[in-house]
């Protein structure tokens, strides 16, 4: 009974933390990925420890992390790809307590053997009387098929999206209770719907924007990060506000090696998750923020036309380039647009006027001014000249071959139409085949085989 008791204190103390105590987990999924992290930030006075449990006896192997001072299992992950973190949260009842195993230190390492999805470890957590701890507390299970829920004791919360579900120290099912509105939460959700990048890069990034603490010492701190590849059993550990480097963790491999733990700070970190703002890129995965912009690691995606993340002086940081920076469109038509206060402004549509009076002016999107020659634009009203439109130079007219026919009856003499004498009263207003003895006139069809080649011959 004594025990049991130092147990549930223990229990009690670490997941019954004040707000002061905060902790951040995320989860996100694509077809070919699952990955997650958490952050545990506490006081810096009990060192960080990680322990590992091989399988046996059809009981799953397992990693787990927390203090020195009681192994109590703050978060972990399996060798199925489940991972979970709990959270301190406000006092909240949980109504349908009807689990009768005591909830000791070692239960949720239990349910972490037994359990190789998000719905067994629920099934088998209710096995438990849970009023005594997670009445002021919470969990979020996470597993390697993507799917997640956060689970209050009661209600089981699942993603508001079909892609990510975050989770702080906020009673999701009823937020009026307290932690809510959290500046944590928003800043996780803000980064899952702007610019979700399934990568541990992207994923580090989340983790140090929502840090705690800025030194290591004996206040709340981030005392460690955990992101995990749920699919392929890697972890990348960072501790100590280091957010540059981390201890990589091949979970099988570790396994392999039998029982064991290490102090947290004993590990060695050999290795960097991504190059710093300001360095040379060529992919967003090269990156800790999880950004590649212009060429260099960003502090955010500044993708805008009117920004840049390589500016002299400033390589790393998304700024406004400067006033009156083109930021044309591929498109003539609409003017050659400027960068205005970080603003792409429009201007003034180009014009398209060449002066020639005989062209259609037009101006074709992605292509720019048009001017096309409409010959119809140049009559001089003499059917016996071939009205020309140029688009250089204008109008211009080539006199018809004599004996094309012209007006009615008529007959194209030095570029003149003159009556044709032996038309007589059979004359119409198309002209004939031919003649008697007058002689014989130009037949329709090879006067205009003339004037194509007239048109040929002057362009």
């Amino acid at each position: 009974m004594v025990r049991r008791l130092l147990c549930l204190a223990a229990c009690l103390l670490l997941l019954q933390a004040s707000a002061a105590m905060p902790c951040s987990m995320f989860a996100a999924h694509d077809e070919q990925n699952v990955l997650a992290g958490n952050n545990e930030d506490y006081y810096g006075n009990d060192p960080t420890i990680i322990w590992f449990v091989p399988a046996e006896d059809g009981r799953y192997g397992y990693a787990a992390w927390g203090y020195q001072s009681n192994h109590f299992s703050q978060g972990g992950m399996n060798d199925q790809g489940l991972f979970w973190d709990g959270f301190a949260t406000p006092e909240h009842t949980i109504e349908n307590d009807t689990g009768q195993e005591p909830f000791t230190l070692t239960t949720l390492e239990e349910v972490m053997q037994t359990s190789a999805t998000v719905d067994e470890a629920i099934a088998n957590l209710r096995q438990y009387h849970l009023g005594d701890v997670l009445g002021n507390a919470q969990l979020m299970f996470v597993d390697r098929h993507g799917d997640s829920a956060i689970f209050e004791g009661d209600a089981v919360i699942a993603p508001s999206s079909p892609v990510y579900q975050v989770c702080t120290n906020f009673i999701h099912s009823d937020p009026e209770l307290g932690g809510y509105p959290c500046w944590r939460y928003e800043k996780l959700v803000e980064m899952m719907e702007s610019d979700l990048q399934l990568t541990p890069a992207y994923f580090t990034a989340m983790a140090e924007a929502v840090h705690q603490g800025t030194a290591v010492g004996p206040g709340i701190y981030t005392r460690y990060t955990n992101i995990a590849d749920l699919i392929h059993g890697q972890i990348y550990l960072f501790y100590d506000l280091d957010f540059g480097h981390y201890v990589h963790i091949d979970l099988a491999e570790e396994l392999a090696l039998g029982a064991h733990e290490f102090s947290m700070t004993d590990l060695e970190r050999s290795e960097t998750i991504g190059y710093p703002d300001g360095t040379a890129c060529s992919h967003y995965s090269e990156c800790r923020s999880g950004h590649c912009a212009d060429g260099v690691c960003c502090d955010s995606i500044c993708n805008g036309v009117c920004q840049s993340c390589s500016l002299a002086g400033h390589e790393g940081s998304c700024l406004d380039v400067a006033d009156g920076t083109s930021c044309a469109d591929p498109d003539p038509c609409n003017g050659d647009e400027t960068c205005e206060s970080g603003r792409c402004q429009p201007s003034a549509p180009l014009e398209c006027d060449d002066g020639i009076a005989c062209t259609a002016d037009a101006c074709v999107r992605l292509e720019g001014c048009v001017f096309e020659p409409v010959d119809a634009d140049c009559d001089d009203s003499n059917p016996c000249t071939l009205d020309i439109c140029d688009a250089e130079i204008g109008c211009s007219q080539e006199s018809l071959p004599d004996d094309s026919p012209c007006g009615e009856c008529g007959l194209c003499r030095s570029g003149s139409c003159e009556q044709d004498r032996d038309c007589g009263a059979g004359c119409s207003s198309a002209a004939p085949a031919g003649h008697g003895s007058g002689g014989s006139h130009w037949p329709p069809v090879l006067a205009a085989i003339a004037l194509l080649w007239m048109r040929w011959k002057r362009h």
